[in-house]
């Protein structure tokens, strides 16, 4: 959603994660989901204002490893608008 001042974004990613101790291991469900708004400087620069990821993983039938991150910083633009 590209605008000329502002670009607001969500993304989402759905994978699997890997886990093992002690001579075990399992596959579970993993999940990344986030947004965030980004403030263009220029055609090829923007400021990210704010982005925020949950990623959580599904093992043994819940929800756990509730990840939740928050970042800022510069964002280079490559490609055609």
């Amino acid at each position: 959603m590209r605008q000329e001042k502002v670009t607001p974004f969500v993304h989402a990613l759905v994978g699997a994660n890997r886990t093992s101790a002690l001579g075990a291991s399992a596959t579970n469900l993993g999940l990344g989901m986030g947004g965030g708004l980004d403030l263009n400087v220029s055609d090829r620069l923007a400021l990210r204002v704010v982005q925020f990821d949950w990623t959580p993983i599904r093992a043994g039938g819940t929800w756990n490893n509730n990840i939740v991150r928050l970042g800022f910083g510069l964002v280079l633009k490559a490609g055609q608008r």
